[in-house]
């Protein structure tokens, strides 16, 4: 169950952060506003990347209240 709500939140983080990342090279105006929330997105998802790669390769626990709220949290940016 925690491996695929990790799974599932990476996924959703990296494809929020290519949104973020259409948005601010499309939207010129906006582009400094959204390329730090982009950048910051991508280094989320790369860090739950590497929890991942924790449990898998040395069976290290995952909190799964914390990646449930990761989770949300991306689900929630992505919905922006």
């Amino acid at each position: 169950m925690e491996i695929a709500v990790t799974v599932l939140s990476i996924a959703v983080q990296f494809f929020a952060a290519i949104l973020a990342l259409r948005i601010a090279i499309t939207v010129a105006s906006w582009r400094l506003a959204w390329l730090p929330m982009a950048l910051s997105v991508l280094l989320m998802g790369i860090r739950r990347s590497f929890s991942l790669y924790n449990k898998l390769a040395f069976e290290r626990a995952i909190d799964i209240g914390a990646e449930t709220i990761a989770l949300t949290i991306s689900a929630l940016m992505w919905s922006v």
